[in-house]
């Protein structure tokens, strides 16, 4: 039988909140788990499929369950004697094999994944040794070297052994040899022991052929970010300060670095500094903020009730100050008008709906200081100094508090974020959201913001997300997907 391994064991301790919650490889890639991805690459070259779980291995057997695949088995780990990595591929191993290959479970690999009538591994150069198992032609390893090696090479995470028995006694001998030492086992001492015996080859690939995702920061920046719009365009420059343009939109991002720059001196403490606006090309220079999106924070590193709490108290301050500014204007009007105008003919009824309760509510005629587009990937939140900055505003002084917590409840209480980050993954029976663990953040929510609202404000409030749902579907043009989801929280929001 031709068989792949995959171990899946890992704590993912290296993905912060997030690793909590979810194992590393049922993390979205494209809108698909990562391990997905590995089972259909290698579907067609093997008979079985292996995947070694341990720590959270319910919630990957949950996933196979609910999308079966004939090949794939899921083998416990075994937590007594000897652990490490090898122990993982060990668990999988019968020695009766025909061959066996082996992928780590947290990288997609776009190079050859394919068996061969030799056994060989996979590498890649790199520029960083201290932090990879190296490899040289002759294929000597040299696992997380303290000094430059000979090599450039690292390990990339396939390997394909035709000889399965010997990889099977290969580890036995090193649970023999390393089961006291206080040294942690690692692939590379059982290929050694292997290579005594019979050959291994390397297989060099470039590294823009796999997508490592190791790490927290490693997935944040592999996977992609979301792009709150697609006429966005931000860069950093050589000196530290961000640019923000648009060549389709100028009139939008000139309207932004209005509002910072005018907005009202005790608003001033919320807003980044803005250096030079360029009328002509549409574009503004501001200073770069080097703390955390609440949408970081949100969804990978914090969800604790004490960080929001802290953080809510803050944005409350902004609200606070937003709502002594009341006075009349036809903002409800403006923002009813384009919820019609954006609404599917199905939908017409709604924005008639929402211009009902924005009157009952009695504030029709009444507009407040805002900052329009107040949800979490447009603000940042320093924890030493509890102070917290906006950006891309809506460019508009009067607008209203209330508006602004309905962003802040389509973050919170819709999947705004976790759409946008393409943080879900998509199968024929249902769409899975990687939400769990939000409850602190709700509570915290519900302690500083919601319970200064009257129960009709709080129920405006939630059907006015709803109406932000509907609104912005025309804005996310780019993602298809993307717009059929925030159409299924408008209906979900609106009910």
């Amino acid at each position: 039988m031709k068989v792949a391994i995959i171990p899946a064991a890992g704590r993912g301790v290296r993905f912060r909140d997030l690793g909590k919650q979810y194992p590393k490889c049922l993390l979205p890639y494209k809108n698909k788990p990562i391990i997905q991805h590995t089972v259909d690459k290698i579907f067609d070259t093997v008979d079985e499929i292996r995947i070694v779980v341990g720590h959270q291995g319910d919630e990957i057997r949950k996933y196979f369950s609910e999308n079966p695949n004939d090949k794939v088995k899921i083998i416990e780990l075994d937590t007594t004697g000897p652990q490490g990595p090898p122990k993982s591929m060990f668990c999988a191993l019968t020695g009766k094999e025909e061959s066996v290959m082996m992928l780590l479970s947290d990288s997609v690999f776009k190079f050859p994944t394919l068996p061969r009538d030799y056994t060989y591994i996979t590498a890649m150069e790199v520029p960083d040794y201290g932090r990879w198992c190296m490899v040289d032609s002759e294929c000597n390893f040299y696992d997380k070297p303290a000094t430059k090696p000979p090599t450039n090479m690292a390990v990339s995470g396939f390997y394909y052994f035709t000889n399965p028995k010997l990889l099977y006694y290969s580890c036995l001998q090193v649970f023999a040899d390393y089961g006291d030492s206080p040294i942690e086992m690692q692939f590379s001492h059982v290929f050694e022991h292997y290579k005594k015996t019979e050959e291994m080859k390397v297989y060099g690939h470039q590294a823009k052929e796999i997508i490592d995702f190791g790490t927290l920061e490693e997935y944040y920046q592999n996977k992609g970010i979301g792009n709150s719009r697609a006429f966005n365009n931000v860069f950093e420059t050589d000196e530290g300060t961000v640019i923000k343009k648009s060549e389709t939109m100028p009139e939008k991002v000139l309207a932004e670095a209005f509002w910072m720059q005018h907005s009202p001196k005790h608003f001033q403490k919320y807003i980044p500094r803005v250096f030079e606006t360029d009328v002509i090309n549409g574009q503004f220079e501001m200073e770069k903020i080097t703390a955390p999106t609440l949408r970081e924070l949100y969804l990978y590193i914090d969800k604790s009730y004490e960080s929001w709490k802290m953080i809510f108290t803050e944005v409350d301050g902004f609200l606070h100050q937003c709502k002594k500014t009341k006075k009349k204007g036809n903002f409800w009007t403006k923002m009813v008008n384009k919820t019609r105008q954006r609404a599917e003919t199905r939908d017409a009824q709604f924005a008639e709906k929402l211009e009902r309760s924005i009157k009952d509510l009695g504030i029709w005629d009444d507009t407040t200081y805002y900052h329009g587009d107040l949800h979490f990937n447009n603000m940042f939140f320093t924890f030493s100094t509890r102070q917290i900055k906006f950006v891309d505003p809506r460019g508009e002084f009067q607008g209203h508090y209330l508006y602004d917590i309905a962003k802040l409840y389509h973050s919170v209480y819709g999947m705004y974020d976790y759409i946008d980050e393409g943080l879900y993954s998509v199968s024929s029976n249902d769409t899975l959201f990687y939400d769990k663990g939000n409850g602190g953040v709700r509570d915290a929510f519900e302690d500083v913001i919601l319970s200064k609202l009257s129960k009709e404000e709080a129920k405006f409030v939630r059907l006015l997300t709803a109406s932000l749902f509907l609104s912005m579907i025309p804005l996310h043009y780019e993602n298809k997907q993307n717009q059929e989801l925030f159409y299924d929280e408008y209906i979900r929001l609106s009910e």
